[in-house]
């Protein structure tokens, strides 16, 4: 199966939900895959914020400004029961999936995931890096 059709595939198993107008509070950096990051146009293996920032390159002031694009990560956000997934502001849809649906989809998707680590490690926030180093 190509990767586009995995990654519609895995979308369509996404509870959708509407996210409040103009928020981006979870718009942090996420890895992409091939297919997403050239949908986006960035480099393949980046992740999407501005290196050493810890928001994302698409968070306008009016919310995302490549929502119809975005990753998988960032349509998982509010849509899963998982913790690290929760909407800040309480958003979801009514039925969220459940930490091991996630934890299958997520599996499924990183086979896909390309990253390149040097570029990686320069474009995590700083913040992010101290908290990894000290463990």
């Amino acid at each position: 199966m190509n990767e586009q059709k995995l990654l519609d595939k895995l979308y369509k198993q996404i509870p959708q939900f509407k996210c409040i107008e103009g928020c981006s509070d979870c718009c942090g950096p996420v890895f992409t895959t091939r297919t997403e990051a050239i949908r986006l146009g960035i480099e393949v293996g980046e992740l999407t914020n501005i290196a050493g920032s810890e928001k994302c390159r698409f968070a306008g002031e009016s919310g995302c400004t490549r929502h119809d694009d975005r990753p998988l990560m960032c349509r998982l956000f509010g849509a899963s029961n998982a913790e690290h997934l929760q909407c800040p502001k309480g958003r979801g849809p009514l039925k969220r999936l459940k930490d091991n649906e996630t934890v299958q989809l997520i599996g499924k998707y990183k086979v896909f995931v390309i990253m390149d680590a040097e570029k990686v490690k320069n474009q995590i926030p700083k913040k992010q890096n101290e908290v990894a180093n000290a463990a």
